[in-house]
């Protein structure tokens, strides 16, 4: 397996939080990453959200290389963070990102539209409270 594909989902991410003011990077990913677009396509989305689940299954070179690029993006997503509430930025990066792979998988597995659009509008808020807000900062 080679890293492109995280890589790419790296370069998404600092390209997202580049266009959001000081202080809003973060809050401009979770709203990008929990949306319908987002779900809605899956070619262009995450990679991470597409291979995880058969990543498990692969021998460890496989998984080693896939745990590298997703080192890179968790530091990166980490040094987003300015402040510490209770976790270091690691920690903060590692929770949001498990959390919004999650959420968007369900999403994507569903068979409900309605459904659907609740947990992402449910993670999203909830991500958005907790990582987001000024009140945090």
């Amino acid at each position: 397996m080679r890293t492109h594909g995280l890589c790419e989902a790296v370069e998404k991410l600092e390209s997202g939080a580049a266009g959001a003011p000081v202080g809003e990077e973060v809050r401009k990913i979770i709203e990008a990453y929990l949306s319908e677009e987002h779900r809605d396509n899956p070619g262009q989305g995450c990679i991470m959200v597409a291979l995880a689940g058969e990543l498990c299954r692969e021998p460890s070179p496989v998984r080693r290389t896939f745990t590298q690029g997703l080192r890179i993006y968790i530091d990166r997503l980490a040094a987003l963070f300015p402040f510490h509430v209770r976790r270091s930025p690691e920690e903060q990066a590692i929770v949001l990102l498990a959390g919004m792979v999650g959420c968007l998988l369900l999403a994507r597995v569903v068979d409900n539209q309605d459904e659907s659009s609740e947990i992402l509008r449910v993670g999203r808020e909830f991500y958005l409270e907790a990582f987001a807000s000024k009140a945090s900062g």
